[in-house]
């Protein structure tokens, strides 16, 4: 889950896995009894202090606007880089 709040406290946008990732793209993370391993690299708020970067693994990343909540996943393919901003796939150079 990913829950991103306001410096008041108050919630701007909570996602579960599933509005995250499909279906398919979960069972392909590591699982315990407990929890899904769904990330592997860094995550931190970027200078601009708007955007929060999430590394799920080596060339796929989150980029959640802080203010607003919303959200770009981007993933290297090959030479192209794959990007969503909901569970639908679409292709960018």
């Amino acid at each position: 889950m990913v829950t991103i709040y306001d410096a008041g406290g108050k919630l701007i946008r909570a996602y579960e896995l599933s509005d995250l990732f499909q279906e398919a793209e979960i069972q392909g993370f590591l699982h315990s009894t407990s929890s899904i391993r769904w990330r592997t690299g860094p995550l931190y708020v970027r200078q601009d202090q708007k955007t929060l970067l999430v590394t799920v693994k080596p060339g796929a990343d989150f980029l959640f606007g802080l203010q607003t909540g919303q959200y770009e996943y981007c993933e290297l393919e090959k030479d192209r880089h794959r990007c969503r901003s909901t569970n639908q796939v679409s292709l960018t150079r």
